[in-house]
């Protein structure tokens, strides 16, 4: 029965999840961009022409949240629009959203249970129902941090989703570029969009297979609530427009 719920847990985030992008993209607003936000998610949303000549997004600059207590940037080159406006000229909507929590994208197979994502910060951008990949200018997502990374391999990755049995995706490093520019910032150059984060990789050390079902489960039961309080919370505003 545990094994079950660990195994369903998930679909039920994934469907909130593409509830909150579908509403995001739905949604009316006055001006060129929306914000909508709790203590533990971010979402952006902005109005781009094919006039489009690039976009960076600083967390300096934006409305603060609690949960957020490291900084964090995305860049995005003007390239971005280039391809949905050869096919079809017309307004486009770029919708970011941020989780503060590692919960939805969990590290769930036992190769990666020494594995952890830095800040637990997980980036997300996408544009309308455009599949952006194989950019010539990478889009360049920062995470400054304040902690050392000292015996970590560290890895920038995306979320890959049908990839797992267990999960709806697994991390993948494919198509970006792990950079550290100084001690405390970790850049990330990726050509393609998706949710982004940085993987961080301890010296493997075997876990018994008896207690990985377990520590799933006692791990994804702990942030539950908040997490689904907090997507619902977000839901209902965009809802509202």
């Amino acid at each position: 029965m545990e094994t079950a719920t660990i195994e369903q847990e998930p679909i039920s985030f994934v469907e909130l999840i593409r509830g909150l992008e579908r509403r995001l993209l739905e949604a009316r607003f006055e001006g060129h961009n929306l914000t909508l936000q709790t203590s533990i998610i971010q979402t952006l949303a902005f109005k781009l022409g094919c006039d489009f000549a690039g976009l960076s997004l600083n967390s300096a600059t934006l409305e603060p949240v609690s949960q957020a207590q490291a900084q964090h940037a995305m860049q995005f080159p003007a390239e971005l629009t280039r391809e949905a406006c050869r096919t079809r000229p017309r307004e486009l909507r770029l919708i970011c959203i941020y989780f503060f929590t590692a919960h939805f994208f969990q590290v769930s197979t036992t190769n990666d249970i020494n594995a952890s994502l830095l800040n637990d910060y997980v980036l997300g951008a996408q544009l309308g129902h455009e599949h952006v990949n194989n950019l010539s200018e990478p889009i360049n997502i920062s995470f400054w941090h304040n902690q050392s990374l000292e015996g970590y391999t560290v890895n920038c990755v995306f979320w890959k989703e049908g990839a797992s049995k267990q999960h709806w995706g697994v991390w993948s490093p494919e198509g970006c570029r792990t950079e550290q520019p100084s001690p405390t910032q970790v850049l990330c150059r990726c050509n393609h969009l998706s949710y982004f984060a940085v993987l961080m990789q301890l010296s493997p050390v075997p876990v018994p297979a008896g207690l990985l079902a377990p520590l799933t489960y006692i791990s994804l039961v702990g942030c539950s609530i908040s997490v689904m309080a907090s997507l619902l919370t977000i839901l209902l505003h965009c809802h509202a427009r």
